[in-house]
Order: structure tokens, then C-alpha cells, then sequence
């Protein structure tokens, strides 16, 4: 049912939110909205957490298995068998944003992450263990074991964990003169001797020093030493000489003075010693040094060498921030692929008619477009063709083309039918307007109506045209403000049951058009206009989406608004008034992004169900865009990768000749188990008897035993006790009676 007049404590509750938000107390009117408004909690869903990993802090070679430490989780490939496993939140990880490893002697994998964990990898037991350092508080630069202690750079200086007691001992804030609480980037052991390089040069000390945490027993190089610069981001020894890594070159010191090495000008992470020679890495590649030789250039066509490690059959592998991993195959760098995503935004996504689904990275990410088809993932750039580097929007056509909306680049139109094909719409034959800057052609939202006409906006179109149509057989028709838009400034389009196409303003509300099936013709248009005026929360339209029933549901900044038989009403309940995306699944449920979780209204449009890091493995609080399949997964797009929840909300079959039943026999073992129906139509019941015809248990929407296109028992009857072994009866039905009934195998243990 549509709430047309809501109680009148939902508006007392609207107005408590929105003073909330104005304090910025957003975690508050999360609690007050899961206090209030419960929902359902779908625990049965699976969820799967896509991560870019191109991001590569360190590779770490162990065994045969090559870490990488990326700021979207870890990866691990299996060197002899040629198989990636991934780590993420989804694993057994505090976070994704992993900073830093270390192997310790027992070859167990320690991680320092971004959310001042660190996560332990138990290679035995295969298991992940999280030791809380200061959560939330600092993030953790790196490590160094020293005996039965490990060592920890941080945000606020270095931290001593005792491994045996699993604890933190001490802090040591204060690192010689510099002031209190300088973030260490980095920490080295060498000889008893521990060394912190920070920003505003280097701290060290003897490590058997009797309290570290007294700046007398730190001393210090700066600029004032002849430190030639300040930004210390690593350390290594060689040839009893210390090197350091810094924002402009390798510099060295020999006990007595400093001096640049000169390899090359820019920022240089990373050292360590391989094979007798010193490797740097750093922005301009990977550089190396012999014992009494200079610095060379090793490989070619790689930038933002992060670390570098060699495998015992001789394969030279190289990590880099943003641009993956690579192997040195005839002193040349070459990709090696991990199936990764090419970045980490989704601010929009489709699947085509093939199947494969398309992503763009949003408008000024700069990281072009990624697909994926099954389980792999193919990325493409400017290097590929693309025109442009950031896309707003992607649409597919009635001949699977695909169509992108760039901030300055116009429209590209993607083919691959077996080759790739790439063309561009601009202002070439006047086919589009440029905007203040004439040669800046700005394409946000693209849609696709049911008669195959392409709608994009070109939004600031210095022609005043900035709606445009592009009919199947590619001819252009456009819409202006004397035509009956109320803005050149447009934000989204959207089509109604009816194929009036409504169109969302950036600050008048929304246009809606209905062109009677003739563009060519507009004397027969009829335009109408929605605003504040007639009760929509704000002018400024972010999202707009029509549910299976035909209402339009509208986001904006301020809440959330629905269209319904000519009337405009105001929806209460989502978590944030902030609507990024709305999105539709094929049980009508409404899917709202926020930037505090995901709020899904049930079909009866009252019941609210939350997703957000904190209740569930959602990647990211702020959604970007969302994306429900015929199958039921849900594509979860953030700044911080992609979510896939797989739910039972797949598109209804219209009779039971699908149903399915699993596992048969069911077995019983105290809740470990659980009977699943699947194929089920839209609002049936399921009652489950025994072969004498009693009935044991019913299930069905109101108590959740059915939740979309599926039905789930625990084995219990009405009374909560577990079912006897014996054969039961499945009657699946519809409310006149009409149904299917399956016979199920029951063993109780």
C-alpha cells in the first residue's frame, strides 16, 4: 500500500532527524532510525566484496605464494599453480585498507591496516586473527620484529607489541627533539640501533636503551646535520653504508656525513637488498645498485615502483601505487594481471545484452571503465582508445552498444563484437553543444526508452539544447528551454510505465514530457512541471526511479519523495535524507543509497531493512549506484569498491513449474541447517504437513519464512521444536488455492 496519509509521529521524526543531521550527528540518527524502525534483517544473504588492487603497497614472496599488500585488501597467487586468492572484509579482515606486511619467523603474515589494526595470518591454520592497536585512531605505517617484539610506525609514533603477551607495552611520543606525536613513516633495525624516519628528518636510538620513551635517549638528523632531505619514507644498509629513501632522491650516509646518490630526481619509497645489489623503487621505476658501480635503470615502462621482490626460480616481480603488478621478462616490465578491477570507484554500472556487466568510475576519478563478464574482469583507458579517462554514465542500447557520458569529452559509444570499436559524439556536425568553453562537451545521464531512443543530457549546452534524443537509426532530435524545460542544468532522466520521460533539474524540480511517441513531432507534447510548490522535499533531483507498479520514487538532499496518482508525498525512514541512487529490484523492492548505508523498502512500502559497515560486510557507507539483476544479486557500487549481495529477490516466476526444493533429504542438526524453496510466484504460502495431513508449520511473507522468491524453514513446527524424522509434505499456493505440493525427506539427527 502507498502511505498517503502518515502517522504523525513519522513527521515529529523527519524534523528530529534533520535537527540531527544539522549537528552532524549522523551516527546518531543511524541508531534512532535501527531503534525505531528494525525492519528485517536478512542474515541468509551472501555477500562478495570486489576490491581494486592495482594499489600495491608491498609484494611479500613466501614459499612459493607472492603477497601484495593494496589498499583494497591482499592478494595471493600461487607461483606454482598459477591461482590469485583474494582477502577482504569478507575474509576475515578488520578493513580493506592495508598499509603495510611482515613475515614473522614462523612465516605468519602480519598486515598493519589504515583503521589502526593490525590482521595476522595464521599460514597453518588458515585463519586471520585482529589485534587492536588503537582503532579508528591511527594508521600503521610499518613494522619490524626485534626478538619477541614488534616494533610499529604510526601516526603517532612508534609502538612496542610484546608477540608472547599479546600486548602493547609502550609509545614512544617523544622522539628526541622533535615535538610530540610526529608520524613516523617508517622504521629500520640495524645492530641494536632502531630508526624512525619521519617528515621532519630521522630519529634513532639504541634499542637497549632504559626508557625509550624519554626523548633524552633519542638523537636526531635534520637539515641542520646535512640531512639533504627531510622526508624519510625507508632505510636499508649496504655495504655497511645506511641508505634512506626521500621525497627527492636516495641519499646515503657513512657514519660520518650525508650525500645524495643522485640516481634520478623524485620520491623514492622503497629499498631493500636482493642478490647483492641495493634496489630502489620510487616514481620514476626501479633502480639498482652494485658494490662499487652506480645506480641503473632496471626495466622500462613502469612508474610508482612501490617494492620489488625475487622468486626462487628468478622471476623479478615489481608492485607499483596505481598501476598493478608486473614481471621483468628481457629487462622489460610486463603486466601481470590479477583480475582487478581498474579502479576503486563504481559510480554507475549496467548489465548488457550479453550478459556482461559495465562500470564507470564517475566523473573526475580518472580511471576509466572496467566490465565484467562471469569472473573476469577487463579494464579499459585512453591506452585502449577511450576518449576519455572519467565517465559520468554508461547505457546499453537495443544493439548492445554501449554509451558513456564523460565531463568535457562528449559521448562515447563502445562496440565489441570481437573488436573493439570506439566513437565519439561532440560538437563534429553540431551533433552536440559545447558549454561555456565551446570545444567542453558535457554528457551526464544516458538512457534508453522501450523503442530503443537514446536520451542524454548535455548538460550547460551553450545552444540551449541540453536534452537530446538519438532515434535506432542514429538521428538527432533536441529540447530546449522554449520547448518547455524549466533549466538548462539537468541531473537525471527516467521514463514512466506510460514512456513519459521525466527529467530531473539540478535546482527547478523535475520536467516531465509526454511526446505522444512522435519526437519528430512537438506539436503534440505536453509538458508538466513538478517542484517544492507541489511538496518535493528540494528543487535539486539526484535520483529518480518508477517501481514495478508505476509510482516514481525521487531522491534528492534532502529526502526522499514519491509520485503517485498525480499527487507528490514525502517517504520517512531511509537512513540519510542524502539520496545518491535509486534502484528497483524485480519483488519491487526500493533501493536507496546513502552516504550512511543502503535503506530497502519492502514492496508494501513500509517495512525498511538497513545495510551499512557496521551491521553487514557492505564495503563503504556512501553508495554511489546500484544495480538489481533478474537473478537477484545486487550490485553495491561505493568509493571503496563494488558489494555483491546475492538475495532471493530474482525475478517471480508465474506458476510453480520451477519450484525447486533443497536439500532432500533435509537434515536436521540443531539450526546448523536449512530447508530451501525456490522458483516460488509472488505472494504464495507454503504449509508443511505431515503424510497424515497435520499441519506443522506455515510459512510465508508476514513471518518471514518467505522473503522475495524463496522460502526458508529451520525445521521446527508452529512450536518451535524441531520436526521427527519421517516424509513431509511441501504445499506451495496461491491465495485461491491453486499450488504444487512436493514431498520432502526429513532426518532429524
Amino acid at each position: 500500500m502507498i502511505l498517503k496519509n502518515l502517522p504523525e509521529f513519522l513527521k515529529n521524526l523527519e524534523i528530529l532527524l534533520r535537527n540531527i543531521l544539522t549537528n552532524n550527528l549522523k551516527c546518531k540518527i543511524i541508531l534512532f532510525i535501527l531503534i525505531f524502525f528494525p525492519g528485517k534483517i536478512y542474515t541468509q544473504f551472501r555477500w562478495t566484496t570486489i576490491t581494486y588492487q592495482g594499489n600495491i603497497k608491498r609484494i611479500i614472496y613466501q614459499d612459493d605464494y607472492l603477497w601484495g599488500v593494496t589498499t583494497g585488501g591482499l592478494f595471493r597467487i600461487d607461483l606454482i599453480n598459477n591461482i590469485i586468492e583474494k582477502y577482504t572484509n569478507i575474509d576475515g579482515l578488520s578493513s580493506i585498507n592495508c598499509r603495510t606486511g611482515i613475515l614473522d619467523e614462523n612465516g605468519n603474515l602480519w598486515v598493519g591496516m589504515s583503521d589502526g589494526t593490525i590482521n595476522v595470518y595464521n599460514k597453518n591454520k588458515d585463519r586471520w586473527k585482529i589485534i587492536n592497536i588503537e582503532p579508528g585512531k591511527l594508521t600503521i605505517n610499518d613494522m619490524q620484529f626485534y626478538k619477541n617484539r614488534l616494533y610499529i610506525a604510526s601516526e603517532i609514533g612508534i609502538s612496542e607489541y610484546l608477540t608472547g603477551k599479546n600486548e602493547i607495552r609502550s609509545t614512544f611520543r617523544n622522539l628526541g627533539e622533535f615535538e610530540i606525536n610526529t608520524e613516523v613513516n617508517t622504521i629500520f633495525l640495524y645492530k641494536d640501533t632502531l630508526w624512525a624516519g619521519t617528515n621532519k628528518g630521522i630519529a634513532f636510538t639504541d634499542i637497549n636503551s632504559p626508557n625509550l620513551q624519554d626523548p633524552q635517549y633519542w638523537k636526531n638528523f635534520t637539515d641542520k646535520d646535512g640531512l639533504p632531505d627531510l622526508n624519510i619514507n625507508n632505510f636499508e644498509v649496504y655495504n655497511s653504508r645506511l641508505y634512506c629513501a626521500t621525497n627527492i632522491d636516495i641519499i646515503s650516509f657513512d657514519g660520518k656525513s650525508w650525500k645524495r646518490e643522485w640516481v634520478r630526481y623524485g620520491k623514492y619509497t622503497f629499498l631493500t637488498v636482493k642478490n647483492e645489489k641495493l634496489f630502489a623503487c620510487g616514481e620514476k621505476g626501479v633502480f639498482k645498485k652494485e658494490k662499487g658501480k652506480g645506480w641503473i635503470k632496471t626495466g622500462n615502462k613502469i612508474k610508482n615502483a612501490t617494492s620489488i621482490e625475487i622468486d626462487r626460480y628468478g622471476n623479478f616481480w615489481a608492485s607499483t601505487s596505481g598501476n598493478g603488478l608486473y614481471i621483468l621478462d628481457n629487462n622489460t616490465f610486463k603486466k601481470f594481471d590479477i583480475n582487478s578491477p581498474g579502479g576503486k570507484t563504481f559510480a554507475g554500472m549496467i548489465q548488457d545484452i550479453d550478459g556482461i556487466l559495465w562500470f564507470v568510475s564517475g566523473g573526475y576519478e580518472n580511471q576509466g571503465i572496467y566490465s565484467l563478464d562471469g569472473n573476469i574482469w577487463k579494464n579499459y583507458t585512453i591506452d585502449d582508445g577511450l576518449t576519455s579517462s572519467s565517465f559520468f554514465s554508461v547505457a546499453v542500447d537495443k544493439s548492445n552498444r554501449k554509451w558513456f557520458g564523460t565531463p568535457g569529452n562528449g559521448a562515447m559509444i563502445l562496440e565489441n563484437n570481437n573488436k573493439l570499436s570506439i566513437s565519439k559524439i561532440d560538437t563534429t556536425e553540431g551533433l552536440l553543444a559545447g558549454s561555456d568553453t565551446p570545444t567542453f562537451v558535457i554528457v551526464g545521464d544516458i538512457k534508453v526508452d522501450s523503442y530503443g531512443n537514446i536520451w542524454l543530457i548535455n548538460n550547460f549546452a551553450n545552444n540551449g539544447k541540453p536534452l537530446v534524443v538519438v532515434t535506432p537509426d542514429f538521428k538527432f532530435y533536441y529540447f530546449s528551454i522554449n520547448d518547455g524545460l524549466s533549466s538548462n542544468e539537468l541531473n537525471k532522466i527516467e521514463f514512466d510505465l506510460n514512456e513519459n520521460v521525466w527529467i530531473g533539474t539540478a535546482k527547478n524540480g523535475i520536467d516531465i514530457l509526454n511526446y505522444n511517441t512522435t519526437i519528430k513531432d512537438k506539436s503534440d507534447d505536453v509538458w508538466s512541471h513538478i517542484s517544492t510548490a507541489d511538496g518535493l522535499n528540494s528543487n535539486r533531483i539526484r535520483a529518480l526511479k518508477v517501481d514495478n507498479t508505476g509510482i516514481m520514487w525521487i531522491g534528492t538532499g534532502e529526502g526522499i519523495n514519491y509520485w503517485y496518482n498525480g499527487k507528490v508525498y514525502t517517504q520517512y525512514g531511509a537512513l540519510d535524507n542524502y539520496i545518491n541512487c535509486i534502484e528497483v529490484d524485480p519483488v519491487n523492492n526500493k533501493w536507496f543509497g546513502t552516504n550512511t548505508g543502503v535503506s530497502i523498502l519492502s514492496p508494501d512500502n513500509f517495512s525498511w531493512t538497513y545495510f551499512t559497515k557496521e551491521n553487514s560486510f557492505l564495503i563503504d557507507n556512501q553508495i554511489l549506484s546500484i544495480l538489481a539483476l533478474n537473478n537477484g544479486n545486487v550490485y553495491i557500487g561505493t568509493g571503496n569498491g563494488l558489494s555483491i549481495l546475492e538475495t532471493p529477490f530474482k525475478n517471480p516466476e508465474k506458476d510453480f513449474n520451477k519450484l525447486v526444493i533443497y536439500p532432500n533429504p533435509f537434515i536436521i542438526s540443531e539450526g546448523k541447517n536449512r530447508l530451501v524453496v525456490e522458483g516460488l510466484p509472488l505472494h504464495t504460502k507454503i504449509k508443511i504437513f505431515t503424510t497424515s495431513g497435520i499441519l506443522i508449520r506455515e510459512l510465508n511473507e508476514e513471518n518471514q519464512g518467505i522473503i522475495g522468491t524463496q522460502a526458508y524453514w529451520d525445521g521446527k513446527d508452529n512450536k518451535g521444536v524441531y520436526a521427527s524424522s519421517g516424509i513431509y509434505l511441501i504445499a506451495a499456493f496461491f491465495k485461491n488455492g491453486k499450488g504444487k505440493v512436493s514431498k520432502l525427506a526429513v532426518i532429524k539427527r
